[in-house]
């Protein structure tokens, strides 16, 4: 296929850790198609360095101060001008340059509201609100949030794909045998996620003399206070 001929997506998230990182990272593999990250936000994470050699010139990081990120949307813009996307994928707030670069360059915004309604802030709200008839597509990973958009925003339905999350469905059961039971749980390690409950509420079967093995897949702000919770918890089952 001609290079001028692949579609040309930009990519604009989150410069931290977290789940979103692992989603995008994974798409940009996709060698049919032309990708650019932006990666917006205080400071960078080591796992966008691994990104920015894959992508080299097609790699843009914009450095803001925290809480007064929406500033910066110039600096957003002026990278989507130098790429210039058929589609924008946006993973964070940053519409503003998004619209910008849909009236210069006449390109497509997908947003993917990744999310949980529960968790959600007044900025994701906001956003769907006041700015869903700028957006071509919205893209949601469970029921919830689609329902949300499509009764509450009025956000058109054909405007909206659901993707249900990467998860296993198939039933695991405990070995009879050795009387071990596998717990995993992956997300980013911070407050919201409460991977404290989950250590927390292992000492139950621990108390039965059944045999553990947790594993937590993650990054994040809580990673050592997690661990210090691990050790002081369950220091004498190691």
């Amino acid at each position: 296929m001609n290079y001028k001929t692949k579609m040309r997506i930009t990519h604009i998230l989150y410069s931290g850790t977290g789940g979103v990182f692992k989603v995008v990272d994974s798409i940009i593999k996709d060698k049919k198609k032309i990708h650019s990250v932006i990666s917006v936000g205080p400071k960078l994470s080591e796992n966008f360095l691994i990104t920015k050699k894959k992508l080299k010139k097609n790699y843009f990081f914009v450095k803001t101060k925290k809480h007064f990120s929406v500033l910066f949307f110039i600096n957003i813009f002026f990278n989507l001008l130098k790429f210039k996307p058929q589609i924008i994928v946006l993973h964070n707030y940053q519409i503003l340059p998004c619209i910008l670069s849909k009236l210069f360059l006449n390109n497509k915004i997908i947003y993917v509201d990744h999310t949980p309604e529960k968790l959600k802030s007044n900025k994701d709200r906001f956003l769907c609100r006041f700015f869903h008839l700028l957006i071509d597509s919205f893209v949601v990973l469970n029921d919830t949030n689609y329902t949300i958009l499509s009764k509450d925003y009025k956000i058109d339905k054909s405007k909206i794909i659901k993707i249900p999350n990467g998860i296993n469905l198939f039933k695991s059961h405990k070995s009879k045998k050795n009387n071990i039971i596998n717990i995993g749980m992956a997300g980013r390690l911070n407050s919201t996620k409460h991977f404290d409950i989950l250590i927390k509420s292992v000492q139950s079967l621990l108390d039965k003399n059944i045999k553990i093995r947790c594993i937590l897949a993650g990054d994040g702000e809580e990673k050592q206070e997690l661990k210090k919770l691990i050790l002081n918890k369950y220091k004498k089952n190691f």
